[in-house]
């Protein structure tokens, strides 16, 4: 799959230097972004770097503030602090929810511990997702649908073709990508509209 590496472009201004860096700072935190890698938390990280912000930057200031690469932003003691016991409090409630039975509850404790893997989202993406509709699946529909707009550049089959799970259907190309569309199921193509 190929497609252009640079996919947004973001300028900012303001009265003044930490202004624009302000709005620049708001601006990328409502970036959503999903389903390609991006460097999104990375130029977050750049402009609230101190030496950013008061603009004591030249060519080597990447390489300069970060040796080893960037590995994401560092959280406060604080912040750390109310993440994990936040985290920690959903998953003993999801645990006690999913243990209850018709009328019966079930009190479990853990003594070796447990383990938590948890994904900071920013706060603009949570929001977002509660809004977004539920995905459906072929078995519930009966067709294929594109997972975006695009040109159909290959149809893979005919109709009253028998196809299995995973066989390629068709391709489309949106933005520069091709996207190759598969069987959700294995099934006979009936009609190609």
């Amino acid at each position: 799959m190929f497609y252009d590496p640079m996919i947004a472009k973001l300028c900012t201004y303001g009265e003044s230097r930490e202004q624009a860096i302000e709005v620049m700072r708001s601006s990328l935190s409502s970036y959503i972004i999903r389903g390609i890698s991006h460097n999104i938390s990375f130029l977050e990280a750049l402009i609230s770097n101190p030496r950013f912000i008061v603009g004591d930057i030249n060519t080597a200031f990447i390489e300069e503030e970060y040796p080893h690469g960037f590995s994401g932003a560092t959280l406060t003691s604080d912040i750390t602090k109310i993440f994990l016991a936040t985290t920690i409090f959903i998953y003993i409630t999801e645990q006690k929810r999913a243990s209850l039975i018709a009328g019966q509850t079930i009190d479990q404790v853990n003594k070796i511990g447990i383990n938590v893997t948890t994904y900071v989202r920013s706060t603009r993406l949570s929001e977002l997702e509660a809004l977004m509709v539920n995905k459906f699946t072929c078995e519930e529909q009966g067709e294929l649908q594109a997972p975006l707009a695009g040109q159909i550049i290959a149809i893979k089959v005919q109709e009253g073709s028998e196809i299995i799970i995973g066989q390629e259907i068709m391709v489309l190309t949106a933005m520069k990508m091709e996207n190759i569309i598969i069987a959700a199921r294995s099934g006979k193509i009936a009609k190609i509209l």
